[in-house]
């Protein structure tokens, strides 16, 4: 595929992808409320303020902060490499970072180059290993936040979400044991 087709094509499908569960989930909170007694909301309305209000924004934050961390955001071609055995190698390139962005922010899968974020170009380092991991579940966390403040029962979210918590401990400190053993 051209630079062009991953940018305006995939990428603006994994915009409406996210949107589009977003918008779901807040008719399903508007169902949840108590006077629920009139329309749910208008879902075209919600996406696309979605769209222009959250994953917009995030994913220009996310972008920038990957292209500085190196992953790659140029139009060039492939770029000939000799590696280590003296093979020459084509390999590449292309403005990853602002599809890499919305792939985590909106928890799509595939990637720029088909690895997810497994390639040397799109995760190029722990700084960006950690951005990519914390955009990947900045929204699912908030919105089990904003459950409790749509529903006005703060304190029935922070129960949630600690629940999880303690839920992701029960399977992630025996599998540190047992991986470090």
């Amino acid at each position: 595929m051209t630079y062009l087709t991953q940018l305006g094509v995939i990428t603006f499908l994994q915009f409406v992808s996210a949107a589009t569960g977003i918008a779901a989930l807040i008719v399903v909170l508007n169902a949840m409320k108590e006077n629920a007694k009139e329309g749910l909301g208008n879902f075209f309305s919600i996406f696309l303020k979605s769209i222009t209000r959250i994953l917009l924004p995030l994913s220009i934050v996310v972008a920038v902060l990957l292209t500085f961390s190196g992953t790659t955001t140029s139009f060039d071609g492939k770029d000939t490499i000799t590696n280590l055995q003296g093979d020459e190698v084509q390999v590449s390139r292309g403005p990853a970072a602002g599809m890499v962005a919305i792939k985590h922010i909106g928890t799509n899968g595939g990637g720029w180059f088909g690895a997810n974020s497994a390639h040397p170009l799109e995760n190029p380092n722990y700084f960006s290993n950690m951005v990519e991991m914390i955009s990947q579940v900045i929204l699912p966390i908030a919105f089990i936040f904003a459950l409790g403040y749509y529903l006005k029962r703060r304190r029935m979210s922070y129960v949630i979400f600690g629940v999880m918590t303690i839920g992701m401990f029960a399977f992630l400190i025996p599998t540190i044991i047992a991986e470090s053993h």
